[in-house]
């Protein structure tokens, strides 16, 4: 009864709770012990702690302009760094409730015409972000596992609001007031991987594939821009955007190591360019 009422506490928080890297759909069951206490995986009252460090490092998030605004356009790039502490609480071998605590930095490069500047020649203009707190809270459980088969389910909420630290506009550079715009995101992920035992009795392998769907959004803004030397100034108001592209996909790999330790890499395509790295132990 234990086991089957957490499995569905789970499934519930994935389902309102979201995620970025889907990470290895194993994950939550890949553990048996830790650095200080070896746990039963068939003891439901049993659980478990585990941290490491997280990062995700987007080269292209899909964006477009919100058709809400009356406008439309692509943007071309836009980059999202993450690196941060990443914190697991694990229940009976199966569900996962993670969080992740850091800072990210984000770039978008985009063409003229979707903004309220003057008229330029300029074919491509960019606006830098400051590198601001970032976090995101999540779950993962594991629905059916057989002979190295796993089959899982993940799904984080992220979120972050940086400030607007310089536009690269009419080949000149420009300063802007320090406005914040709040970055959300959210993903849930179904994957499957399987385990290979590579011969050493302390290592493991653990290819995964899986398909998500997710969805992100930048807030409109307007802020008061001006260039070092004061001689021009403007206010700049970029529209909401939201992602382009809806689903996507990821393969990854993890290392597991003494049943305790294991490092993971991820690569997700379809709906953004990103990869991911996560290093965690347990206790």
């Amino acid at each position: 009864m234990k086991k089957n009422l957490a499995l569905i506490l789970s499934l519930l928080t994935c389902c309102i709770g979201y995620a970025l890297p889907v990470g290895d759909p194993a994950a939550a069951s890949l553990f048996h012990q830790g650095v200080y206490i070896k746990k039963s995986c068939d003891d439901c009252s049993s659980w478990s702690f585990r941290t490491g460090f997280y990062g995700n490092y987007v080269f292209n998030r899909y964006l477009e302009i919100d058709d809400s605004q009356g406008r439309k356009g692509e943007i071309p790039t836009t980059k999202i760094n993450t690196n941060s502490g990443y914190l697991v609480l694990n229940f009976c071998d199966r569900v996962d409730l993670f969080s992740s605590i850091g800072a990210s930095s984000l770039t978008l490069r985009y063409h003229r015409g979707i903004d309220s500047l003057v008229p330029t020649s300029t074919p491509e203009q960019s606006a830098v972000f400051e590198t601001a707190f970032s976090w995101s809270i999540g779950g993962r459980a594991t629905l059916w596992k057989c002979r190295g088969f796993y089959l899982g389910l993940e799904g984080e909420y992220f979120c972050t609001s940086p400030e607007v630290k310089r536009l690269d506009l009419i080949n000149r550079f420009f300063y802007t007031d320090n406005t914040r715009v709040p970055y959300r995101e959210w993903q849930i992920g179904l994957g499957t991987s399987y385990v290979l035992m590579m011969g050493c009795p302390t290592a493991q392998l653990v290819p995964y594939v899986a398909i998500k769907a997710s969805r992100a959004s930048l807030s409109n803004f307007s802020s008061l821009a001006e260039n070092p030397g004061g001689s021009l100034s403007f206010v700049y108001v970029l529209p909401k955007l939201i992602s382009q592209k809806s689903f996507g996909y990821v393969i990854g790999t993890t290392l597991a190591l003494y049943d305790m330790i294991a490092i993971t890499a991820e690569g997700r395509f379809g709906d953004e360019q990103a990869l991911y790295i996560n290093g965690q132990f347990r206790f």
